[in-house]
């Protein structure tokens, strides 16, 4: 499934409402009751902690109706290309050597 390992934001719960406009991280899909377990992230800037239940890292399964995914988030660093392929500037993951004596460093996608 897609949605597994993506950040999910929560939104219209009405049986628990503290949790809507909380974050968390797709855990798994459970195909027997049609829904996601959600694993809840820590409360963003300015959001009430909620009830004991709802601290970071509790479980919720939820319907696909009630979670929506994030954006992907691409990084691209800017001012560094890849030695291997050209790539300027590497987008995504890069590695840079930390112990090559170039004065510029290696870097690759």
């Amino acid at each position: 499934d897609e949605l597994l390992g993506q950040v999910v934001t929560i939104a219209g719960l009405k049986g628990r409402p503290d949790l809507n406009g909380r974050q968390g991280v797709v855990q798994s899909f459970d195909a027997s009751n049609g829904r996601y377990t959600i694993r809840l992230n820590a409360p963003l800037p300015g959001q009430p902690r909620i009830r004991n239940d709802a601290e970071a890292g509790s479980l919720f399964q939820l319907k696909p109706g009630n979670i929506t995914a994030l954006a992907k988030f691409v990084f691209v660093h800017f001012g560094v290309g890849c030695d291997g392929c050209g790539e300027y500037p590497i987008s995504g993951r890069a590695y840079r050597c930390t112990e090559c004596p170039e004065e510029i460093g290696f870097d690759l996608c």
